[in-house]
């Protein structure tokens, strides 16, 4: 009888491991990215951009912020996408910085670092190019210290999380 109890387990965790999908990030494709953004009058960032256009909206955004000095328009809001993926972005004040978090399932390092690379690519325009570098394995950060995005890689045992920073 135990034996059975213990066959009937073991059967059940495999089928739950293999029920489970593993989550993947889909690279940006950069050039295709910046034509869009730039097809749209840069009327959205390009990490949002890239989350719509590479997975399912899970809600309408919430959270929304608005700015009360510029005639209340949206400032701010998080929204959730397939595969738990939560976008967080906020932009409110005059001459504030772009602050964005976006939490992924956990994702490997390397990954997470060629996607900051090619989101950071995308956002330039044709002629220019990014004064990023890493800066250690988790801080991907404009060269002195100048203007420019700083990404950040936070890494907790479920999730990968991304923070971008924009601003002068």
């Amino acid at each position: 009888m135990k034996y059975h109890i213990l066959l009937f387990t073991l059967l059940l965790l495999s089928f739950h491991s293999f029920s489970q999908q593993k989550f993947v990030l889909k690279l940006p494709d950069a050039e295709k990215l910046n034509k869009h953004y730039n097809e749209n009058n840069n009327t959205t960032d390009i990490a949002y951009l890239y989350l719509n256009r590479n997975y399912n909206s899970n809600s309408v955004k919430y959270a929304i912020k608005t700015d009360a000095d510029f005639d209340n328009i949206e400032c701010g809001f998080t929204k959730k996408f397939q595969s738990g993926i939560l976008f967080t972005t906020y932009n409110c004040g005059e001459a504030a910085p772009l602050i964005q978090k976006i939490t992924f399932p956990k994702t490997n390092i390397s990954t997470l670092q060629k996607w900051i690379e090619l989101i950071d690519k995308a956002s330039l325009t044709l002629d220019s190019k990014s004064t990023n570098r890493w800066k250690n394995q988790n801080e991907y950060n404009p060269n002195e210290e100048e203007a420019g995005c700083y990404y950040k890689i936070i890494e907790t045992t479920t999730k990968s999380i991304v923070e971008i920073w924009c601003g002068c």
